[in-house]
């Protein structure tokens, strides 16, 4: 079951990533995991004892890693990013066939742009590759942006401008290689 993590006073339930570090596809879905602001744990599956412990599996021969457990308790054995990014609920389709305003690139200037292009009432997509933030979402501090004269992490701007979407009753959301759709 996944794991609880306290957050001040509140209980967050939390996404468990489990892997052998030397996988690749662990360490792609750890990557989109954080440059997405997901919480996770990473639990490292290095003997055959950790595979039944952590995974309560006695036929370890067929064991598809990495294995994703949500927050309800589902365990995805070997997902794509975009299986993962539906399960968590994030927009993987448009929602129209024609929009006002197409953005390439959910970096601090696509995301500024189309939250701002969804203010004014243009319906607006934001097409990303990867995650929210683009290359700015894993820098540890971006220094003399707009509004943050002391600074700010990558992945809090990020966090913020989807949040900032959010409360625009936008739906901003990424999934490898897929439309973030933010409707007037």
């Amino acid at each position: 079951m996944a794991d609880e993590i306290r957050n001040g006073g509140s209980k967050v339930r939390v996404v468990r990533l489990l892997g052998h570090r030397d996988d690749a596809g662990a360490w792609e879905m750890r990557d989109f995991l954080k440059r997405s602001v997901v919480e996770f744990q990473w639990i490292e599956l290095s003997t055959e004892e950790d595979y039944r412990r952590e995974l309560g599996l006695s036929d370890l021969k067929n064991v598809n890693l990495p294995v994703v457990e949500l927050p309800d308790g589902t365990r995805l054995f070997g997902p794509t990013l975009r299986d993962v990014a539906d399960r968590l609920g994030f927009v993987t389709k448009p929602k129209l066939r024609q929009y006002d305003v197409s953005i390439y690139g959910a970096g601090p200037a696509g995301l500024s742009a189309a939250v701002y292009a969804a203010s004014e009432g243009l319906s607006t997509v934001l097409i990303e590759r990867s995650a929210v933030g683009g290359q700015a979402g894993t820098t540890s501090m971006i220094e003399n942006y707009m509004g943050f004269p002391q600074g700010i992490n990558g992945a809090d701007l990020a966090e913020r401008a989807r949040q900032g979407g959010e409360v625009r009753r936008r739906d901003l959301d990424d999934a490898g290689g897929c439309e973030i759709d933010v409707p007037r």
